[in-house]
């Protein structure tokens, strides 16, 4: 109770210099870790900021004095708005709050700049007028980018190495055999996206390991050929969740290929550290756990360990465990690139360039484009280039281009 109290008495300065009172009642807006986005219109309203949780209630209650309505602007669930709406059920308050519970916002999806300049416009009454553009300064709507994996990223060279193990070995077969793979949460989850195309599951930390002995299961309980089931899961997944699923493929006797995509970090939530890092959080050294040596001491004995910017040894690797069965694990070891030193950007001679656009329709990497045709160029040849300021020199581009137009420029 003591620690409950004294968290309570510390939470109005959290959040008091949030608190924007430019007038004495009217509307209000409550911003959760949204970022506020609003015109000179709105200027004069209300706002607070609220940053931690459980809510500073005497800083609310100060906030909605006077107020005659509240828009609650909040992502993912709406836990600011249902605790104002406490606060003022407790306090007999009368004051309306809009949110994601009555209809106000929306309940799924980003909340971009336009969207919340729009909501906060009907909010306040102030449509803009015919043709004005919802997100000032933009002329033209901005093109379409999928989220990808960044140039030089080690996973595109791990899923490129199994799918092209896969394909060699199913060109070999009358009957092809198919291949499920199970991903996980992570960057690698991008590895969904054409052309790569390499996760058919995402569904929670560690789950894709599960899901690959279900899935293998399930296909010979309905009379089909044992597919090749493939799980990614990156190495912070690996400490987090994913050791005991590997345990069940052990006892279970799956047959299932794991790939442990081993970037030396947690890279997509912001480059934590993890266990098998060698230090901890706060940057002091830690007790370094080896991945191969906890999958050894649960009895795994096919165990490969390659760089995926190794082309070769890395497909050769991958379709050496195609022809064996049990629990068989690949540890595919390469660092991102938010954790080591770019190599030598690389270039290519269009003299060699046969515009096959192999290196485009095979890897994705955000550093290869293809102009469009010009005048100087003629009607029907682009120009493939690759952006030198993206292009990290993993060398994996090279490995595709059949021209060997690819390489180190001067």
């Amino acid at each position: 109770m003591e620690a409950l109290e004294g968290l309570e008495a510390a939470k109005p300065e959290a959040a008091r210099e949030h608190v924007f009172s430019p007038g004495e009642q009217g509307d209000g807006a409550s911003l959760p870790e949204t970022k506020f986005h609003a015109d000179r219109a709105a200027s004069d309203v209300r706002r607070c900021k609220v940053t931690v949780f459980p809510v500073p209630e005497k800083t609310i209650l100060d906030f909605l004095k006077g107020l005659d309505e509240v828009l609650v602007i909040e992502e993912l669930d709406p836990v600011i708005e249902t605790e104002l709406l406490r606060i003022c059920a407790a306090n007999g308050l009368s004051v309306k709050i809009k949110g994601k519970l009555n209809g106000h916002m929306p309940n799924a999806g980003e909340y971009s700049a336009a969207l919340v300049t729009e909501k906060l416009r009907d909010f306040l009454g102030l449509r803009s007028s015919a043709g004005q553009s919802a997100a000032p300064g933009l002329q033209t709507p901005l093109p379409v980018r999928p989220p990808v994996l960044c140039a030089g990223c080690p996973h595109r060279a791990s899923f490129f190495a199994v799918k092209e193990a896969v394909r060699k070995y199913n060109a070999g077969r009358a009957v092809k055999r198919k291949a499920v793979y199970s991903g996980d949460i992570g960057c690698y989850t991008l590895g969904n996206a054409l052309p790569l195309d390499m996760v058919d599951t995402c569904l929670c930390m560690g789950a894709g390991i599960s899901n690959a002995q279900g899935i293998g299961r399930a296909e010979i309980l309905l009379g089909h050929e044992a597919p090749l089931n493939f799980a990614f899961i990156g190495d912070s997944t690996f400490f987090h969740t994913g050791i005991p699923g590997i345990v069940n493929a052990v006892y279970s006797r799956a047959n299932i290929i794991i790939a442990v995509l081993d970037n030396s970090t947690t890279a997509m939530t912001g480059g934590q550290p993890h266990p098998g890092m060698g230090f901890s959080i706060s940057g002091s050294p830690a007790e370094k756990i080896s991945i191969v040596r906890v999958l050894e001491s649960l009895g795994i004995t096919e165990i490969v360990r390659v760089n995926p910017f190794d082309w070769e040894e890395a497909e050769n690797a991958a379709a050496a465990l195609l022809e064996k069965d049990g629990v068989r694990v690949i540890v595919f070891e390469a660092p991102c690139i938010m954790v080591s030193l770019p190599g030598k950007p690389l270039g290519i001679d269009t003299e060699k360039c046969s515009r096959c656009k192999l290196c485009i329709n095979k890897l994705g990497c955000p550093a290869i484009s293809c102009d469009l045709p010009t005048v100087s160029t003629g009607p029907s040849v682009s120009i493939v280039s690759i952006d030198r300021s993206l292009c990290t020199g993993c060398g994996l581009c090279k490995s595709v281009c059949p021209s060997l137009a690819i390489g180190a420029v001067s």
